[in-house]
C-alpha cells in the first residue's frame, strides 16, 4: 500500500525536490513588500522593540536612530529622480546663509600714494578773434587845482597843530 501512494504523487515529490535544490536562489532574491492602503512598513531589531526604519502610508521615510547617531564627516544626499541615497557631490552641500555679523573696527589709515603724472595740455582754441568793440564816449573835463604853495603849507601847518584846515589869512 505504501508503494501505491508513492505512485499517485510523483508530481508532489518532483516539486519538492526542485524547491530543495533551488532554495539558495530563493534566499538571494530581492524582498518586495506591498503595503495595504493606509498601512506602513516598519523594520525593527531582533527583539521587536527598537524601530530602525519606518515608511508611512504617504511614503515618508523615518530613521529614528539618526537622531542619536554619532556625527559623521560627510553628508548623505539623494537623487531626486530615483530617491537613491549616496555621498554628496563635492561642493554640493551648502547650508543656508547665516546672518551678517557686526561691523568690525576701522583699520589704520594707509600710507599716502605716489603723485600721479601730469596730464597732457588741452588743445588751443581754434576760434577766430572777435571784432573790436565800439569806442567809448569822451569823458568830462577834469578838475584843475589853483592852490598856491602858500595855501598848501598853511593846510599842513594847521593839521599839525590839530586845528581844522581853513583858508590862510591874508598877509601870512
Amino acid at each position: 500500500m505504501k508503494t501505491r501512494r508513492f505512485r499517485r504523487r510523483p508530481l508532489a515529490i518532483a516539486l519538492a525536490a526542485v524547491m530543495a535544490f533551488n532554495s539558495q536562489r530563493v534566499l538571494a532574491a530581492d524582498v518586495e513588500i506591498r503595503m495595504p492602503i493606509g498601512g506602513g512598513f516598519a523594520v525593527r531589531d531582533n527583539g521587536g522593540t527598537l524601530l530602525r526604519l519606518l515608511v508611512d502610508s504617504s511614503g515618508a521615510m523615518t530613521i529614528p536612530f539618526l537622531v542619536t547617531a554619532a556625527m559623521q564627516p560627510s553628508a548623505v544626499c539623494f537623487e531626486t529622480a530615483t530617491g537613491l541615497l549616496g555621498q554628496c557631490a563635492p561642493g554640493g552641500v551648502q547650508g543656508p546663509q547665516g546672518t551678517q555679523g557686526p561691523q568690525g573696527l576701522t583699520g589704520p589709515q594707509g600710507a599716502q600714494g605716489t603723485q600721479g603724472t601730469q596730464g597732457t595740455s588741452g588743445s588751443q582754441g581754434t576760434g577766430t578773434q572777435g571784432p573790436q568793440g565800439p569806442q567809448g564816449t569822451q569823458g568830462g573835463a577834469g578838475e584843475t587845482s589853483h592852490r598856491s604853495l602858500r595855501q598848501v603849507v598853511w593846510v599842513i601847518f594847521q593839521r599839525e597843530r590839530g586845528q581844522p584846515a581853513g583858508e590862510p589869512m591874508a598877509g601870512v
